[in-house]
């Protein structure tokens, strides 16, 4: 494993790169309030199995530089590292806030990734169980933080924003879940080439901090 800094979008972005050639490029992104380290063991893992894998930290996590959130800017973020590193058509994961990310910068990039697997993603703040969200709004009176308000208020996708995703897409998500399934079903539903899997037994990140779990869970897609 390596480690770089990019600019990206006028924000310093850290990465770090498992894999030495530039083979089967595949993108990871993080959730809320982490960094690209949670991948350290699946991204390995794919290493090993000849991918070159990217695990930048989002502004503001991380390493990278610090800037105001927002997730259309954070997907400007990775449209800007891939064609800095000049990424063909790499396939992209993304976990949480990572997969509202990755919708995002697939529906306004149409044709730029190959594949695309996203898990925990949200289109709304309501989406969220409400106890998951009432936590969010306790903690964010007291600590102001800018990762919580963002939770808060964004993402806002449409049905018709995610029909304008071209690359054949994996939606992933726990059983037990802060997501609702049929919220989920409706996010695989509106996408025209997507496949649905729920994770019986796992919750929003149990199968994400397990890497050996999420390497399995997204072999066969990304292969």
């Amino acid at each position: 494993m390596t480690e770089g800094i990019l600019e990206c979008n006028s924000v310093q972005i850290n990465y770090r790169k498992y894999g030495a050639g530039d083979e089967k490029p595949l993108v990871l992104l993080h959730g809320n309030g982490e960094d690209g380290r949670i991948f350290d063991v699946a991204a390995q893992k794919f290493a090993e199995g000849g991918f070159t894998v990217y695990a930048p930290d989002s502004r503001s996590h991380g390493k990278s530089g610090k800037a105001p959130l927002s997730y259309a800017d954070m997907a400007e973020d990775v449209r800007a590292f891939i064609e800095n590193l000049q990424l063909e058509k790499p396939m992209l994961y993304g976990f949480s806030d990572g997969g509202i990310i990755g919708l995002i910068l697939a529906m306004r990039n149409p044709g730029l990734l190959s594949k695309l697997a996203v898990s925990g993603a949200n289109l709304a703040p309501g989406a969220l169980k409400f106890s998951f969200r009432f936590g969010i709004r306790v903690s964010h009176f007291f600590t102001r933080d800018p990762m919580l308000a963002l939770m808060l208020r964004e993402p806002q996708i449409s049905p018709s924003d995610l029909a304008r995703i071209t690359e054949p897409t994996l939606v992933l998500a726990g059983e037990r879940d802060i997501i609702p399934q049929k919220h989920t079903e409706s996010v695989a539903a509106a996408i025209p080439s997507a496949t649905l899997c729920i994770l019986i037994g796992e919750d929003h990140a149990s199968y994400v901090v397990d890497g050996e779990k999420l390497y399995r869970t997204l072999r066969d897609f990304f292969v």
